[in-house]
C-alpha cells in the first residue's frame, strides 16, 4: 500500500488502543492515533485482510491526546497508549472490559466500576530487556530491532540503578553473547542474563554489585531468589516465578480479594493458579485452610517457603496442572480464587468448578477477552455481582480485573 499523504479518520480503537482506519475499503490500525483525529498514514504492515500503520502527521487533535514525556516513547514498543491522558486511558480500559462483556460474556447488565487508578511512573517491579552487543532496550514497535535505552520511567529507582551499570557493561564489552537481562526489584534486586554462551562472570558480579545473579536461571552470584514486601508479608520470588509488577496497585487488589472473602474460621479455600502463594497467604489468617494449586515447580517450592516464612501452617501446596488435580479435591470448599494466566482457564477446570459449586468464586484476570470467554461459561449459575479493573499497567493497554461471584442457590 506504501505511504499514503492523504489524511484519514480514525473512526474508532481497537483493543490494543490503536486507531481504526479505513484505505481503499481495508480496516488498518494505526498507532499513536485517538478518536475523530485526522491523520496521515505510514503503512508498516499489509496483508490481505488488513494493515498496520503509524501516524505520521495528526490533525484535528483529539482534546484526549497529551505528549508523554519520555524520549523514547515514539520508537519503543513497551507503553503504547501513553499518548492519551491519564483520565481518558482509565475510561478507554473500562469500555473495553464493557465491549467484551457485552460481545463474548453476553452479558448486558453488569457492575463494572470505574477503574482503579495508579501511579502513572516507576511502578514497574520487573522488565525483561533485550541485548544486541552494544545495545540494550526494548524492541522498536512492529520490529527485533532494540531501541537503545539509558532508563525507563515506568520502571522503579532500582531497575533504572541496574540498567545505568548494564548500559556501561555493554558499552564496555560489546561482544558479550547476551540475548536477554531479567530485572526484578523489591526490597533486593535480581538479575537474570539469558545466553547460550556468556563467558564474563566475573565481570558482570564487579560491574553490578547487587543481591542476586543468575545465569539462564542458575546462581552465579549470592543467591537465587529475592523478597518481595506486600503489606505486612514476606515473598521470596525466584526468576520464572510470576509476581504482579505494581506493588501498590497489587495491595489494592489483594485488600479487596480479602474484603469479598469474607470468610470464617471453618472455610476451607481453594486457590487455583496460585503463583508464589500470595493470595493464599493472605487468606489463610481468616480460614480454617487454604488449598493452592500451581504448575511451575519453582513457584510451589517459593510457596512452601513463604508459608513458613510468614509463619503459617493451615496452607496445602500442590504443584500440578489445575486441570489434572482439581477433581481430586475432597475439601468442601467454600470459595474458589482463580488467577490463570492470560490464556484463562480450561474448559476442563471451569467444569470441575461447576462441580464442586463453591458458594463464591474470585476471578483475577489480565485479559478481559479470555475473562469474558470464562464467565459466559459460569454466568449461569453464578451471579456476577461486581468488576472492579486496576490500572496495573498505566501507560499499556492493559488492565487487570477483580470479579466477584455468588452462586446463585446458596442460601
Amino acid at each position: 500500500m506504501g505511504d499514503y499523504m492523504k489524511t484519514y479518520k480514525v473512526l474508532d480503537l481497537d483493543y490494543m488502543g490503536r486507531g481504526i482506519c479505513k484505505i481503499d475499503n481495508k480496516i488498518g490500525f494505526v498507532e499513536n492515533s485517538l478518536l475523530d483525529e485526522e491523520v496521515e498514514i505510514q503503512v508498516v504492515k499489509d496483508n490481505a485482510k488488513f494493515f498496520v500503520g503509524k501516524s505520521t502527521n495528526i490533525y484535528n487533535t483529539s482534546k484526549n491526546r497529551r505528549t508523554f514525556n519520555c524520549k523514547f516513547y515514539n520508537e519503543c514498543g513497551g507503553c503504547d497508549i501513553a499518548h492519551m491522558n491519564y483520565e481518558y486511558q482509565l475510561e478507554f480500559k473500562k469500555e473495553k472490559i464493557i465491549k467484551d462483556l457485552k460481545n463474548i460474556a453476553k452479558l448486558e447488565s453488569i457492575n463494572v466500576e470505574n477503574v482503579i487508578k495508579s501511579e502513572e511512573l516507576y511502578y514497574r517491579n520487573k522488565i525483561s530487556l533485550k541485548v544486541d552487543k552494544d545495545k540494550i532496550g526494548f524492541y522498536k514497535k512492529n520490529s527485533n530491532d532494540i531501541v537503545d535505552i539509558d532508563n525507563c520511567i515506568i520502571s522503579n529507582s532500582n531497575i533504572n540503578n541496574i540498567l545505568y551499570k548494564l548500559k556501561s557493561f555493554v558499552k564496555k564489552y560489546k561482544n558479550n553473547n547476551i540475548d536477554e537481562i531479567v530485572i526484578k526489584s523489591d526490597v533486593e534486586t535480581m538479575v537474570s542474563i539469558y545466553s547460550s554462551n556468556f563467558v564474563l562472570i566475573d565481570e558482570i558480579i564487579k560491574h553490578l554489585n547487587t543481591d542476586c545473579i543468575l545465569l539462564n536461571d542458575t546462581k552465579i552470584y549470592n543467591k537465587d531468589t529475592i523478597t518481595f514486601e506486600i503489606l505486612d508479608k514476606k515473598f521470596i520470588v525466584s526468576s520464572n516465578s510470576f509476581f504482579q509488577i505494581n506493588k501498590i496497585q497489587t495491595e489494592n487488589l489483594y485488600k479487596k480479594i480479602i474484603e469479598f472473602s469474607d470468610l470464617k474460621k471453618s472455610d476451607t479455600v481453594l486457590d487455583l493458579y496460585c503463583g508464589v502463594g500470595t493470595i493464599a497467604i493472605f487468606l489463610s489468617e481468616y480460614c480454617k485452610k487454604v488449598i493452592g494449586i500451581e504448575v511451575v515447580e519453582s513457584a510451589i517450592e517459593n510457596a512452601k517457603k513463604n508459608m513458613t516464612l510468614n509463619n503459617l501452617k493451615n496452607i496445602e501446596f500442590i504443584n500440578s496442572k489445575v486441570e489434572n488435580i482439581i477433581d481430586k479435591i475432597e475439601d468442601k470448599v467454600k470459595l474458589i480464587i482463580l488467577d490463570p494466566p492470560r490464556t484463562g482457564c480450561d474448559k476442563k477446570t471451569l467444569k470441575s468448578i461447576l462441580n464442586i459449586h463453591p458458594n463464591k468464586i474470585i476471578y483475577v484476570s489480565c485479559n478481559p477477552s479470555t475473562l469474558s470467554r470464562d464467565l459466559f461459561e459460569l454466568k449461569n449459575f453464578y451471579n456476577i455481582e461486581v468488576i472492579i479493573p486496576f490500572d496495573m499497567f498505566p501507560n499499556t493497554h492493559h488492565v487487570e480485573c477483580l470479579v466477584y461471584m455468588s452462586n446463585k442457590e446458596a442460601l
